[in-house]
């Protein structure tokens, strides 16, 4: 049997969406205040969770799955960053830093389990 974390202290903010957004993909804010994609290297608020007409959910907090990229050998206080196919990836060393904790690391299907 596994346990779940989904649903864990949860928050989410409605935003105005900006071009190329979808699903699943890290978010930053751009200087207009719109959702929009975290690109390569970028920190990220949160993962996009909805998209309607020009309104995008972002969960900002609580327990998130997420495709990574590259090697992840541990779980931990992780420093992560998009990468540029809108998954995560550890950060580098000239990355700016923000550290998540990792619950989860499924490497069969590359996803990592992190609170927000």
């Amino acid at each position: 049997m596994s346990i779940s974390y989904k649903g864990y202290n949860s928050g989410t903010i409605t935003c105005e969406a900006g071009e190329g957004l979808a699903v699943g993909y890290p978010v930053k804010i751009n200087d207009s205040d719109k959702a929009v994609p975290a690109g390569n290297g970028d920190t990220f608020i949160g993962i996009c969770t909805a998209v309607r007409g020009d309104w995008a959910s972002v969960q900002v907090s609580g327990y998130a799955e997420i495709p990574y990229s590259g090697n992840i050998s541990i779980l931990s206080h992780l420093a992560l960053v998009a990468d540029a196919s809108h998954k995560v990836k550890e950060a580098g060393v000239s990355d700016v830093q923000t550290y998540y904790k990792t619950l989860k690391l499924d490497s069969a299907k590359r996803v990592i389990g992190i609170i927000l």
